[in-house]
């Protein structure tokens, strides 16, 4: 009778720990794909010169030289942040890469909070 009630209690301990790690899995999963909607549309800016993204949305916010060829990446704010815990703040940008000959290849989101 006492073994009985023994695996009893380790059954239920069991169903919920696997149910506490099946709800945090999906509650993490769930919040990491939170990409933010934003004005800027990829389809237009992928193949486009920076000088038709910036003809259609205006002088980018935040840029990043390349090295060898002027811009490497730049952005727009989508989403101000708040000031965090040491008086910082993070924006969330739309960034864009662009190749040697100033094309954009890539978007996508990014958090920033870059200082100097």
């Amino acid at each position: 009778m006492i073994y009985k009630g023994f695996i009893n209690k380790h059954k239920l301990f069991i169903s919920i720990f696997l149910i506490v790690t099946l709800m945090s899995s999906v509650l993490s999963f769930s919040s990491c794909s939170d990409k933010i909607k934003s004005i800027y549309d990829d389809d237009f800016i992928i193949s486009s010169t920076m000088d038709a993204i910036i003809e259609k949305y205006g002088d980018f916010e935040v840029i990043f030289p390349g090295g060898s060829y002027p811009i490497q990446k730049a952005g727009y704010i989508i989403k101000e942040g708040e000031t965090g815990y040491f008086g910082t703040d993070v924006d969330t940008y739309y960034m864009i890469r662009f190749d040697t000959d100033g094309i954009a290849t890539e978007t996508w989101q990014e958090e920033g909070g870059w200082g100097g």
